[in-house]
């Protein structure tokens, strides 16, 4: 049994790892929109202030998050009132 709950706790952990990558490269395509910089660059500077951040502290960290939604939000909006 233990067996087995260590595995599904590693399946959840390779999940959040799959996602967190396919956000980050989504984040640069759009970000090289704006500012062209090598990719590579990018994930480094953009992984290091994330891992800092919430290394920093939670309260911080979920701050940060709802900044960056309402970001998104503005986006979105922005994207639809465009077109």
């Amino acid at each position: 049994m233990n067996a087995l709950a260590t595995l599904v706790g590693i399946a959840i952990v390779l999940g959040g790892i799959v996602s967190s990558a396919t956000l980050l490269n989504g984040f640069i395509g759009y970000f090289k929109f704006f500012m062209p910089l090598p990719k590579s660059l990018l994930v480094i500077v953009i992984v290091s202030l994330f891992c800092s951040l919430a290394c920093w502290g939670v309260k911080q960290s979920v701050g940060m998050a709802v900044i960056t939604t309402l970001i998104e939000i503005v986006g979105l909006l922005a994207g639809i009132r465009i077109g």
